[in-house]
């Protein structure tokens, strides 16, 4: 399915159909979803008929339905650099590159003969 070419309002219809599916095929009523989830059964049927909810109220249910994992890649914890890091990766980026000193010989070097230890 194009998720872009449908409405927001028919998302939403479609993904209150699917919950209804899932309660269904878990042998739930409303009623027992309601006391499993803390939500209450007028969320849930309005859930079901295709209005909106929260956020809360969606990962409720579907933790009451043992099926978190339907979030996929939503909640996937990413590790991002701490604002140190970025600033040291910066800082490395722009330093010049470093060079080996190498010493010269130096062919001018005359000895003072006339020094005393």
């Amino acid at each position: 399915m194009d998720y872009y070419s449908v409405t927001d309002e028919f998302l939403i219809r479609q993904f209150g159909t699917n919950m209804r599916r899932l309660r269904v095929q878990n042998n739930l009523s409303q009623k027992q979803l309601s006391d499993a989830s803390g939500i209450s059964v007028f969320a849930i049927g309005n859930l079901e008929k295709g209005n909106s909810c929260s956020l809360n109220t969606l990962v409720a249910l579907l933790r009451a339905l043992h099926a978190l994992d339907l979030l996929g890649e939503l909640f996937v914890v990413e590790r991002r650099p701490t604002p140190n890091e970025v600033v040291r990766m910066q800082e490395k980026n722009n330093l010049p590159e470093r060079k080996r000193v190498r010493n010269k010989k130096n062919t001018n070097f005359k000895p003072n003969l006339n020094s005393t230890w």
